[in-house]
């Protein structure tokens, strides 16, 4: 699963913030498995942490692959709002958060197929199987275009935005990919909260266009 969080700064006056918070994404986004979805899911948390002056438009999709999040308009909708709001005149309406999680369906269909269908039941098995393993790296492989697609067009919609990339890879390689890609900052998943913090006040200062691609 891959996370990328975009932030903008705080009024130049230090004044509380204003906005709208998009959230793309599939089940996670949408809430499901939360004990209480619109309080206590992902999204509802994040959007409670930016404070009173912030809209949400919640665009998560349960569900969703990589590929769906190009083709079902989701992504469109948010390009189109991105454009338009942060186009014109009115500063309020910006918007100035976006979350973006997806690439879990795009793995856990190989999983009922393969791990359940007793294809690939276990590592061991999988790495000794020529079919598990072109399997895997192909949906990595396809994996990734998606997400650069996706990156790529909504960095297009407002180029000040800044990402932070949060993943599982942390293999030296992935990093500097991801920095030749753009990104503002790097967290290799599982991380401290107090790191997040620390790496979207960096993405803050860092302020230049940014995309990026590596699989989670």
């Amino acid at each position: 699963l891959l996370l990328l969080a975009f932030a903008a700064a705080c009024g130049p006056d230090g004044s509380a913030e204003t906005g709208t918070y998009i959230a793309l994404g599939d089940s996670l986004s949408e809430g499901v498995g939360a004990s209480e979805p619109a309080a206590t899911a992902f999204v509802p948390l994040v959007h409670q942490s930016l404070g009173d002056g912030f809209d949400l438009l919640n665009l998560g999709h349960s569900g969703d692959t990589s590929q769906q999040l190009l083709d079902h308009g989701h992504l469109d909708q948010a390009v189109a709002e991105i454009r338009q709001r942060n186009g014109d005149t009115d500063l309020d309406n910006d918007i100035k958060r976006v979350t973006l999680e997806i690439g879990g369906n795009d793995l856990l269909n190989l999983y009922f197929e393969l791990v359940l269908g007793g294809t690939c039941p276990n590592v061991q098995v999988s790495l000794q199987k020529q079919e598990c393993v072109d399997r895997l790296g192909g949906t990595l492989r396809d994996y990734e275009p998606n997400l650069r697609n996706a990156l790529d067009r909504l960095k297009g919609a407002d180029p000040e935005l800044p990402i932070v990339l949060m993943s599982g890879a942390g293999a030296v390689d992935d990093v500097v990919e991801a920095y030749r890609a753009g990104v503002a900052d790097y967290l290799k998943k599982p991380f401290h909260p107090s790191d997040f913090s620390q790496s979207v006040q960096r993405a803050l200062d860092s302020r230049a266009p940014v995309a990026a691609g590596v699989p989670a």
